[in-house]
């Protein structure tokens, strides 16, 4: 610890661990025997109740940004009782992050327990690949996006645009025709509510300009938003702040 090369998430856990000094300690004995305890009490309940595991969510909030602690973790269990245990997938929170299910089994009975999570997952078919994530056995090349323009008010443009699976990055350049640079108050990037063709403001792109140009790096939501059609830049004027140009776009 005195080079520092740590990360300071672990810093109460590794000091603990490191002022140890010995195990032949009362209180490393103590430990021991309550670790039997629950262990004899979780194979108990199993038994009066004829089960081949018990599940419970892996964590009861999702995933902190990286850098922070994370509370709520249910998988306490099986480091105390020394009972095997896995995680499946179980869909998704309301904020896109992925959530689990722990199935905790009897000693010694993982050809079980792993029986019982492949039968999960392929019964619920929670898994989605990670926004994240490209493959990596095929590496995608960037790809030009379509740019399906909707002007009804007199504004035109043109739009080219290039999105890069691997690193996320959107490359774009907007070129606005009957409008003047002065009389656009900016240029957002939206995502479309589910069972609707509008939504929020995701990302701020520019303003007072008719030309712009640029590169952004999508977050995993807008990357999935991009995926399933719902991205769209909407071009907002002082005659027209609701929205004078949309552009829809569409990942080949």
């Amino acid at each position: 610890m005195s080079l520092g090369l740590y990360h300071e998430a672990v810093d109460g856990g590794l000091r603990n661990s490191l002022e140890v000094e010995s195990l032949d300690t009362g209180d490393y004995r103590e430990r021991l025997a309550r670790r039997e305890e629950a262990h004899a009490a979780v194979v108990g309940i199993m038994n009066d109740h004829e089960l081949d595991a018990l599940l419970y969510p892996t964590i009861r909030q999702t995933a902190r940004p990286i850098g922070q602690r994370q509370p709520g973790s249910g998988c306490a269990l099986s480091a105390v009782t020394g009972l095997p245990a896995i995680t499946v997938p179980a869909g998704f929170a309301v904020d896109g992050m992925p959530v689990g299910l722990e199935l905790l089994g009897r000693p010694f009975a993982e050809p079980r327990l792993i029986g019982l999570a492949y039968a999960f997952e392929q019964a619920t078919r929670h898994r989605r690949p990670p926004d994240f994530t490209p493959s990596l056995v095929s590496p995608p090349s960037p790809v030009e996006l379509e740019s399906v323009i909707t002007a009804p008010y007199g504004v035109t443009g043109q739009a080219a645009l290039v999105f890069d699976p691997r690193t996320h990055l959107l490359d774009y350049a907007l070129v606005l025709e009957g409008v003047e640079g002065g009389d656009v108050l900016v240029v957002d990037l939206h995502g479309a509510a589910e069972g609707s063709d509008i939504g929020p403001v995701v990302r701020r792109l520019d303003g007072g300009r008719a030309t712009i140009a640029g590169e952004i790096v999508l977050e995993g939501r807008e990357v999935r938003l991009l995926r399933e059609g719902r991205l769209y830049i909407d071009v907002h004027t002082r005659d027209r702040v609701p929205g004078a140009l949309r552009i829809d776009l569409v990942i080949r």
